[in-house]
């Protein structure tokens, strides 16, 4: 469980599993065949997306890079509650 988000991270945890969030959150990476493209299913991954540390993920999948080299951002950045743009730029720019 990521340490201070128990209610939050139980549903993470229901979408993408319990190691492979703590992978990934924490620093790791994702091994085998897991396709990071099936993260942006709203049908079925909208507790995860509408989560703010749903941007961290992200960045250690390497999608900031590309959206911003891209110019171009999921349509769940406009789909989100919270400022997904200046989280995905603010970690870009802090290396994290």
């Amino acid at each position: 469980m990521v340490r201070g988000h128990a209610s939050s991270a139980t549903a993470l945890e229901a979408l993408v599993g319990p190691l492979l969030l703590a992978e990934l959150l924490e620093g790791g990476q994702a091994a085998g065949d897991y396709n990071p493209g099936l993260i942006f299913n709203r049908f079925t991954n909208w507790p995860m997306i509408s989560d703010p540390r749903f941007v961290r993920l992200c960045h250690k999948l390497r999608y900031i890079d590309f959206w911003l080299e891209a110019g171009r951002w999921p349509d769940c950045a406009d789909q989100v509650s919270y400022d997904f743009n200046g989280e995905a730029r603010r970690l870009a720019g802090a290396g994290v």
